[in-house]
């Protein structure tokens, strides 16, 4: 892993009253690796995880799982889509990654507990985006 991208990796998800907060994180470190988590308290009894890294290393078991699903291409449309400058945002399906699995979603909506919100950075965005989600087709 000699690639250097100045990466930092935000991951948040919203814990539900009725959700427990180890399954969520386990669901978050099935996907990224050596995070950095707090715990925030908000409104209507519900809380805010946070996960930080700043390594390359915090994204590798996601880049084996876009490659272990097969689902590369759609990973590297959807990052692509996601980019704004220096950065990209998207979301997971938060009950998908505790199966260690990954599926894109939309912010809301779609899960009843909620997505994780995704936000990379990295001054070499594209090149990261290379190295996630290669090309697998011409």
């Amino acid at each position: 892993m000699s690639k250097s991208y100045d990466v930092k990796l935000k991951v948040e998800a919203y814990l539900h009253p009725t959700e427990n907060i180890e399954k969520v994180k386990n669901a978050i470190n099935n996907i990224f690796k050596d995070l950095n988590y707090e715990i925030k308290d908000i409104e209507n009894n519900m809380q805010l995880i946070i996960g930080r890294a700043s390594s390359l290393g915090a994204l590798e078991k996601f880049r084996d799982l876009l490659k272990q699903d097969r689902i590369r291409d759609a990973a590297r449309a959807t990052m692509i889509r996601s980019k704004f400058d220096d950065s990209m945002v998207f979301y997971l399906n938060k009950q998908v990654a505790f199966v260690s699995h990954i599926s894109f979603s939309i912010p809301e909506g779609e899960s009843p507990l909620g997505p994780i919100k995704i936000r990379i950075r990295s001054k070499k965005l594209d090149s990261l985006i290379d190295w996630l989600a290669p090309k697998t087709r011409t």
